[in-house]
């Protein structure tokens, strides 16, 4: 009896670790006039900032120590949107932070302060209690929406920005791309990525751009800018009519149509293989919370699981195995399996330290790019200056050219006359040597601007 009672309790635990996406629209909740935040640098109650550390439990037994620490001062941002969690009885949630929505966003965005400061706005998503309808979802995505423009326009002062939500929160954010960012070139050079699992975001059979989203595309690898990654997790070939993994059945909530099966995929990016860590999926989690109702260290598991992007006509998935099936660790997709391979509850915390490694490198590469793009900015300044000057020289040079020549000639009939040779001939010797200075300046410009264009062609490969 006690072994049901644990296997029920680690059910729901993971489902609450990862969150819940069926769809469920909601009737109107009383929204605040400005955007209201659960995660917001500088805020009191933040649940997406506190402890990331834990312990990592080892093949073989044991137990290792993370060392995780949250960034002291992030250079970029991350703008999170939280699944289908609250419990509430409306149609639509309202702006309560409640423990659920706390939770989720404790085990799927807490970790991701070690690479940025996370905005997670609180939007009255629609929950589980009554059917979706046209007015609810737009009233859901709406609140994400308004969030987004507050961000840009009161938080993000130019900084890069990685997009991330899971389930409802990657619908709206996927929608939410393709009609405010993917064709706003100012806005999208500021997006780093964006990781949307669980949506079913979908791009042409066979290639990485051009469904969704026309200008941003799958991510390739994990210093790549302006890319999305997106996937289904699965542990067999999703059943027809699954809710994921297939753009002809299963989870939409876009209010354009289903796109064609025939010519549409849904997106799949393994953040095992983007990661570097050869397929392995990273699972990381706060289990505590679930157990007992409270915090404790994150527990890691490594090299349990492996992923792979699978396909058949019709499905695009990411499939999840055991690494050894004979392992004894708790095997966390097996608890939330729900019978037909479905592992859509563990889209992010199966794969959460991957996704914060990349998020981790892309970071990095922005950060390189922006200093290269600063620096190409002076050099490009310099490279002005120096042309400006070698004309200048050049024209010196010209100058005192046209006087020597003169002086040449007073010098000549100076000779022929015998008349005050030294004093007619010294101008020469003189402008001779400011000569050869302004030549070697003109030199010592030309290699200046040589060093500048090749600056500027390095700089231009980073940016």
């Amino acid at each position: 009896m006690g072994g049901v009672k644990t296997f029920w309790r680690l059910a729901a635990m993971v489902a609450l670790i990862a969150g819940f996406g069926t769809v469920a629209f909601a009737g109107p909740a009383n929204a605040a006039d400005d955007s209201t935040w659960l995660c917001k640098p500088g805020q009191a109650d933040n649940p997406c900032l506190g402890n990331v550390d834990g312990n990592a439990s080892l093949k073989g037994g044991g137990a290792a120590p993370l060392g995780y620490k949250t960034a002291t001062d992030p250079k970029v941002d991350c703008f999170y949107v939280y699944p289908t969690q609250s419990n509430q009885h409306t149609a639509n949630a309202n702006l309560n932070p409640d423990k659920e929505l706390k939770d989720v966003a404790i085990n799927q965005a807490r970790q991701f302060s070690r690479v940025c400061d996370v905005y997670a706005p609180l939007y009255r998503q629609y929950t589980f209690a009554e059917p979706v309808t046209p007015e609810v979802r737009e009233i859901a995505y709406g609140d994400v929406v308004k969030a987004w423009n507050d961000y840009l326009e009161n938080y993000n002062n130019g900084r890069g920005v990685i997009i991330m939500g899971h389930s409802q929160g990657s619908s709206h954010l996927a929608r939410m791309i393709n009609e405010k960012i993917d064709n706003n070139a100012e806005v999208r050079d500021k997006v780093i990525s964006a990781i949307i699992p669980g949506a079913n975001v979908y791009v042409p059979k066979g290639k990485n751009v051009g469904g969704q989203f026309q200008n941003i595309p799958e991510c390739e690898s994990d210093d790549q800018l302006g890319c999305v990654i997106a996937y289904s997790m699965y542990n067999k070939e999703p059943d027809p009519g699954a809710g994921f993994g297939r753009v002809g059945s299963g989870y939409w909530v876009n209010p354009n149509p289903r796109p064609d099966p025939n010519l549409y995929e849904v997106m799949c990016t393994n953040p095992a293989e983007l990661s570097g860590d050869n397929g392995n999926l990273e699972p990381l989690a706060d289990l505590g919370l679930f157990l007992s109702g409270n915090e404790s260290p994150f527990l890691a598991q490594p090299d349990y699981y492996k992923g792979e992007c699978k396909s058949t006509s019709d499905a695009n998935w990411l499939n999840v195995s055991k690494i050894d099936p004979s392992d004894p660790r708790l095997d966390l997709a097996g608890v939330i399996d729900s019978g037909d391979g479905n592992l859509h509850l563990g889209d992010v915390s199966l794969a959460e330290a991957n996704l914060v490694s990349i998020a981790s490198t892309e970071a990095a590469s922005f950060e390189s790019r922006e200093t290269a793009r600063a620096r190409l900015t002076v050099v490009q300044g310099e490279l002005g200056k120096a042309s400006k000057s070698l004309k200048s020289q050049k024209g010196k040079v010209k100058k005192l050219k046209k006087k020597l020549k003169k002086a040449k000639k007073k010098c000549r009939k100076a000779k022929k006359a015998h008349k005050k040779v030294k004093k007619r001939c010294r101008p020469k010797k003189s402008l001779k040597k400011r000569i050869k200075t302004k030549r070697k300046a003109v030199r010592n410009v030309r290699a200046t601007i040589k060093s500048h264009q090749r600056e500027i062609t390095d700089l231009n490969e980073v940016v």
